[in-house]
């Protein structure tokens, strides 16, 4: 009979769980190094993708050191992780404390002892401690809302599916109906809506005039448009709809993110060794760095307001000329008014 676990992180079931103690973070100063070590497990796919995130996030802190240790590290890691079979250390399925018919199910493999809503701060903090990936959720209809306790499956675009524990007989809801969640941040932290729904809000913010119903779109927005009203999904009021513009939505916040963090350590690396060559070149590379970051910075914080406010999604990049223009004027001043009389 096979060995068949769950992986942690991604929920699915393999022959092959890895579990290595591999140290996780190096700050390496020349003169001296401090190490985090930690236990990484998951299945090889996995494994071989938290082996490739380490090394990205290590690059500059180890700086000498990742190439003398944590790169033959990693690389013999993601080697062994081809390997069949489960590693010694790989742990096995934990036991579930749930009640007897989800333990069960659990143990068959039928429903997802992790997921990646474990990892979503919006959900995280709602979770049922000690049955993995219950929580309550809510279920408007009617003017009136119901709470209804759920086991999580799966993503769903920017929710998640899952499985009714139990019953809403005013709705003709039985234990075990299927359900697709979205974010509301009425009601917290999920909120039950119909296929029909779905399929029609989504990539969509709406806001009900008459129960505060909200409804956030999170996946690509489409063209600019005006506007318009649709009937509430939980009091058939009229609710406003805006199609959020693709430079608006919440993805398009989140990769604006990344982009101005990894600028920003491009940035100082690049101020770091123009400063090491000459005081100028490091006066020409902070006021080159000063307009990157006040672009960047400006931008990213002006996407979520615009969106709330429902402005054009081409006021971004003039707030974030303004605001590349403005850090330049204060480095500028820095190093031109202040930094000679230092």
């Amino acid at each position: 009979m096979h060995d068949v676990r769950h992986c942690p992180r991604c929920a699915g079931r393999t022959e092959s769980l890895k579990a290595y103690r591999l140290p996780t973070f190096l700050l390496f100063l020349g003169i001296g190094a401090s190490f985090q070590h930690g236990q990484v497990v998951g299945c090889p796919p996995c494994m071989r993708k938290e082996l490739g995130r380490l090394a990205l996030i290590n690059i500059l802190p180890a700086n000498l050191l990742w190439l003398l240790l944590l790169a033959p590290w990693y690389t013999i890691a993601a080697l062994r992780s081809l390997t069949k079979g489960h590693s010694d250390g790989a742990p096995s399925s934990p036991a579930q404390t749930a009640r007897p018919g989800y333990r069960d199910a659990a143990s068959r493999g039928e429903v997802p002892t992790a997921g990646p809503w474990n990892a979503d701060p919006r959900v995280q903090p709602f979770l049922i401690p000690g049955r993995p990936g219950q929580l309550q959720i809510h279920v408007p209809y009617g003017g009136r809302v119901e709470t209804l306790e759920v086991q999580l499956l799966a993503p769903d675009g920017p929710g998640y599916r899952a499985r009714a524990l139990q019953g809403l007989p005013q709705l003709q809801l039985a234990v075990g109906a299927e359900l697709r969640l979205r974010h509301s941040q009425v009601h917290r932290p999920l909120v039950a809506v119909p296929d029909a729904v779905v399929d029609a809000l989504d990539g969509l913010e709406c806001t009900c005039a008459r129960c505060g119903f909200e409804y956030p779109g999170e996946l690509a927005g489409g063209a600019l448009a005006p506007r318009f009203q649709t009937p509430c999904p939980a009091c058939a009021g009229p609710m406003d709809a805006w199609r959020v513009p693709l430079l608006l939505t919440r993805s398009s916040e989140r990769a604006w993110k990344i982009a101005t963090a990894v600028l920003f350590g491009a940035c100082v690396l690049f101020v770091g060794m123009a400063g090491y060559q000459s005081e100028s070149l490091g006066v020409s590379a902070s006021m080159g760095a000063a307009f990157i970051m006040g672009f960047m910075l400006f931008g990213w914080r002006a996407i979520p307001r615009l969106r709330a406010k429902r402005g054009h999604p081409l006021v971004v990049p003039a707030i974030a000329t303004v605001g590349a223009f403005t850090l330049l004027a204060l480095a500028a001043f820095f190093f031109f008014g202040i930094f000679p009389a230092l």
